[in-house]
């Protein structure tokens, strides 16, 4: 009977060490990538300028960023970061002017920071709720 203990028990002990290493290097406990970005949509041209929505998750964590860029350029910059009150929908980025866009959020839980101007470039929001405001009486700057 002990020999089919350690004929069953051996193998299965070493997956659940794989497993488990599997696990802990993923979120990041290893020295391994303690975040995972997704790009989560790209425009480009609207207002002159392009810009990219991405996903960050961080463990437990996630945050939406919104960076924007000339077009042809791989330099980017963060215009607006939050972290969503549920995954999407993802933010709305429209033309309304020349060299102003508006970016929409129906609903948040958590504000990080946003720019209002970049270049030549006027950022106007439009955000529904935000569940958990900041206690600071001016959001920071990106």
């Amino acid at each position: 009977m002990p020999l089919v203990y350690a004929i069953v028990a051996v193998p299965a002990f070493a997956v659940l060490l794989l497993v488990l290493f599997y696990e802990a290097d993923r979120f990041g406990l290893l020295g391994g990538p303690a975040c995972i970005t997704e790009e989560r949509g790209r425009t480009s041209g609207l207002s002159g300028f392009d810009f990219e929505i991405s996903e960050t998750s961080c463990f437990h964590d996630l945050a939406v960023s919104v960076f924007v860029f000339r077009a042809g350029e791989k330099k980017k910059t963060l215009l607006f970061k939050y972290t969503p009150f549920y995954v999407g929908p993802y933010p709305i980025i429209t033309s309304i002017g020349d060299h102003a866009v508006q970016i929409s959020v129906s609903r948040v839980s958590s504000l990080f920071c946003r720019r209002d101007q970049w270049d030549d470039l006027t950022v106007k929001y439009d955000i529904g709720a935000v569940e958990y405001p900041s206690v600071r009486a001016q959001l920071p700057e990106c």
